[in-house]
C-alpha cells in the first residue's frame, strides 16, 4: 500500500558510492526530501514507487528538493519532482 512517509535517507550519497554505469537506483514510495547533483559520467535511472519489499511498483516517490545534472544521463521513472517549500 503507498505511504506518503517521508525519508531521509541520503540518495547523494549512494549516487557517489556505489552506483555503477547504467545501474538502477529503485525508491520506495514516499518523499525524498534532500538536492541532488549528477556529475558523474555514467548512466543511471532513478526508479520510483517500490513496496517496502522492493517486489512491485505500487505508486510513485517524490523527491522534493534542486536537481543538477552537470555529467552523464538520468532516466527518470515513476517519480515527481518537486521543489522544496
Amino acid at each position: 500500500m503507498p505511504t506518503d512517509e517521508i525519508y531521509t535517507h541520503p540518495l547523494q550519497a549512494v549516487y557517489d558510492a556505489a552506483v555503477i554505469d547504467n545501474d538502477t537506483l529503485e525508491l520506495l514510495t514516499g518523499v525524498f526530501i534532500e538536492d541532488l547533483e549528477f556529475a558523474r559520467d555514467i548512466a543511471i535511472t532513478l526508479s520510483g514507487g517500490y513496496a517496502c519489499d522492493y517486489s512491485k511498483v505500487v505508486g510513485t516517490s517524490t523527491i522534493k528538493g534542486s536537481i543538477t545534472i552537470s555529467a552523464g544521463t538520468v532516466t527518470f521513472e515513476n517519480l515527481i519532482l518537486a521543489t522544496s517549500d
